[in-house]
């Protein structure tokens, strides 16, 4: 069977791997590079890194609507297109080339979380399940009828790496079958997306990084789950940055205002509106990440009322 396989981020990559193993990829499609960090050197994505080191044909074109290229796949005669975290929304003339459509592998039970970045906000919004929905693709973002879905649960332990590690461990499982099911002639029956609300797991920005302590401990402990470990909630202290990357309640007790920190026991303890976290690990702006103890040690020795602020 021939495949072509469109993404650009981590989460692509397994779904890219396995694609290579059980099919002919005739080609792979990401995004194009782009500046990064303080020095904006440009960089290619982890997909079209890992596809030109592997010497897959690669493409990553500014503007997947141009007629020209879109003739240009046509001519690869592929009997399927797979996406997964590629960031755009393919085009009807490009849905319509392969001879078993386009499929997309998105973490979330759609249609509940449609968007960019449904693991973050699952785990920000504090949901107890999640699973991955293995869809049709239609001009519309995220509304193509299902083919296959997995469904798991979300633990109070898991973060962003985690939940994405459960969503690519099921995706891989669908993505397989799938190719199974269509090499034995057996397309599966596709249903449509139930009607109603759905939340729009857009791309987060910094202000959603910054953590609020006049929130709740259970809004301040999903914002840390959400963010960890590639980013790390942010807060202030004397000025600067300070990144939290976990946040667990703690049984304490005293009516200070939302920020306080307290020391008990070479344990760090911040006050949420309704009770106290104890945070284990922090990251100050321009330095490693340490230890509350070191924290402690090289921040909080002076005999002052400290806080962080937001």
């Amino acid at each position: 069977m021939k495949t072509i396989f469109f993404g650009s981020s981590t989460f692509s990559l397994p779904f890219l791997q396995q694609l290579a193993q059980l099919s002919e990829l005739v080609l792979v499609v990401s995004t194009e590079d782009k500046p990064k960090d303080r020095g904006k050197k440009i960089v290619s994505n982890y997909v079209k890194s890992y596809a030109t080191d592997m010497g897959l044909p690669v493409d990553a074109p500014a503007n997947i609507r141009d007629k020209e290229w879109i003739h240009r796949i046509k001519l690869l005669q592929a009997d399927l297109i797979v996406t997964a975290s590629y960031g755009k929304i393919l085009p009807e003339d490009l849905l319509q080339i392969p001879k078993y459509g386009c499929i997309n592998l998105h973490p979330s039970l759609l249609p509940e979380y449609r968007g960019a970045d449904p693991i973050f906000w699952q785990l920000f919004n504090g949901c107890h399940q999640s699973g991955i929905s293995l869809f049709k693709m239609s001009p519309k973002l995220d509304q193509g009828e299902i083919l296959l879905r997995e469904v798991f649960e979300i633990l109070d332990q898991d973060n962003y790496e985690t939940l994405e590690n459960k969503a690519i461990k099921a995706g891989l499982e669908l993505q397989k079958k799938f190719l199974h099911l269509l090499e034995n002639g057996n397309i599966p029956k596709s249903l449509p997306q139930a009607q109603g609300n759905y939340f729009y797991a857009r791309k987060i920005t910094e202000r959603d990084e910054k953590i609020n302590w006049n929130k709740n401990r259970r809004e301040i402990q999903n914002l840390t789950r959400a963010l960890c470990p590639r980013v790390g909630a942010y807060t202030i202290f004397k000025g600067k940055r300070i990144k939290i990357f976990d946040a667990k309640p703690v049984p304490f007790q005293e009516r200070l205002a939302p920020g306080s920190i307290i020391i008990q026991n070479k344990k760090i303890l911040v006050r949420a509106n309704d009770a106290f976290l104890k945070i284990d690990q922090l990251k100050p702006e321009g330095k490693n990440l340490i230890s509350a103890q070191d924290f402690i040690n090289g921040y909080l020795m002076k005999e002052e009322n400290y806080s962080f602020s937001d």
